[in-house]
């Protein structure tokens, strides 16, 4: 596993295949269950705003 910070707010992980994948995905869920986890992330946040700053994002102009 390789570990990355990508900006303040976001890590970039690398596993090693399927199985990493599945576990590490499923130990997050727990987490995030049990209330380990931060409340933040994409389900969460406004939709058409910034993750940084919180400012609207134009129409047309959010990468894909």
């Amino acid at each position: 596993m390789r570990v990355l910070r990508v900006g303040d707010r976001a890590l970039l992980v690398e596993l090693d295949g399927g199985g990493a994948t599945e576990a590490f995905h499923a130990e997050l869920l727990r987490r995030r269950a049990a209330g380990a986890l931060p409340p933040y992330g994409r389900s969460s946040r406004p939709r058409g705003r910034c993750s940084s700053t919180g400012w609207p994002i134009r129409s047309g102009s959010r990468r894909s």
